[in-house]
């Protein structure tokens, strides 16, 4: 029986004579075996080749890549930029995407903002009420930590207390949030 075109890798070989209703395997020759193939790993599938895997698309190319019209990964800064030590700038108003995604990150940036900024007036409240209040005042604080598990509440009770006593408002002025203040 003899095989019909030239050998490959496979590990079996059909008989080419079409008489021959059986099929005729053997072992693959060893002179015709890769070895600097090694087998692949029984860990999953293997990886697709770099150009078959998906590409994350930008939603815009940087600057200087729109300029010098080669493609752009999008990060910052874009390989392009990083490999050639270019600045690497993006133009938010030219994709819509891109602005909407700044907008909400300024507003949420501002909400912060606004809550820091209550919670430095409430931390400065309890400071005045701790430092000048009268007993009665921060027995009434601190009762009211224990009653309550809603921090609006207490911020509420500071509020009160700082706006109806004069000393406690002239106290909460005092408290210094300058740079150097750290826990």
């Amino acid at each position: 029986m003899a095989s019909s075109g030239p050998s490959n890798r496979n590990t079996s070989r059909v008989s080419a004579s079409e008489d021959d209703a059986s099929a005729v395997h053997t072992q693959p020759d060893p002179t015709e075996l890769d070895l600097a193939e090694s087998p692949p790993a029984d860990d999953g599938p293997p990886e697709p080749p770099q150009s078959a895997r998906s590409r994350a698309r930008s939603s815009q190319a940087c600057v200087m890549c729109q300029q010098k019209k080669i493609r752009c990964t999008g990060t910052q800064p874009c390989e392009n930029c990083q490999r050639r030590r270019w600045s690497c700038r993006f133009n938010a108003d030219g994709d819509g995407r891109r602005k909407t995604t700044n907008h909400r990150i300024v507003q949420e940036l501002n909400d912060a903002k606004e809550q820091v900024s209550r919670h430095r007036q409430m931390i400065s409240g309890i400071f005045a009420i701790v430092r000048v209040g009268e007993p009665e005042i921060i027995r009434e604080f601190f009762d009211e930590v224990r009653q309550t598990e809603k921090v609006n509440d207490v911020a509420n009770f500071v509020r009160a207390k700082v706006d109806d006593d004069e000393r406690l408002r002239e106290a909460f002025q005092r408290v210094d949030w300058g740079p150097d203040a750290q826990l």
